[in-house]
């Protein structure tokens, strides 16, 4: 599924949703930087029932868009 703003609210609560729905037992997001958005997503997951440790987060802003 594709987000404009993944590291935003209603995105953490739509993932949330998405999690419940779909009984997923894993969750990758490519987005901005883990550094200041990891801790975020690894709540949302929590929050859902989901390990958060369960997560990975692919930094492609960092380590793709900006370096073109």
């Amino acid at each position: 599924e594709e987000n404009l703003y993944t590291c935003s609210a209603d995105t953490n609560v739509h993932i949330a949703d998405m999690i419940k729905e779909h009984d997923l037992n894993r969750v990758v997001v490519a987005s901005c930087t883990p550094r200041t958005h990891e801790p975020l997503f690894r709540d949302t997951l929590r929050e859902a029932g989901l390990n958060p440790y369960l997560f990975e987060m692919a930094n492609i802003r960092d380590q793709c868009s900006w370096v073109h």
